[in-house]
């Protein structure tokens, strides 16, 4: 399954990589026409960030699952 992301500082990035698993980075044109697993990060206490919701605005449909990093 493909997985979507989006990373701030690469921390995520790299968690992508070493899925070994087919990935694309989100941008605010991305439209997906397959099914696809979510994995960002996260702004202050837990937020979305703007560019992640977005990108589920044109996409959540395919979307099957969600993953969100953060430190607090």
């Amino acid at each position: 399954m493909l997985v979507a992301y989006d990373s701030m500082t690469g921390n995520v990035k790299r968690f992508i990589h070493k899925l070994n698993m087919p990935a694309v980075q989100i941008d605010e044109a991305l439209v997906l026409d397959e099914d696809f697993i979510l994995i960002t990060y996260t702004t202050g206490f837990g937020n979305v960030p703007e560019r992640v919701l977005d990108f589920l605005e044109r996409n959540n449909e395919k979307l099957k699952g969600v993953s969100a990093s953060g430190n607090r």
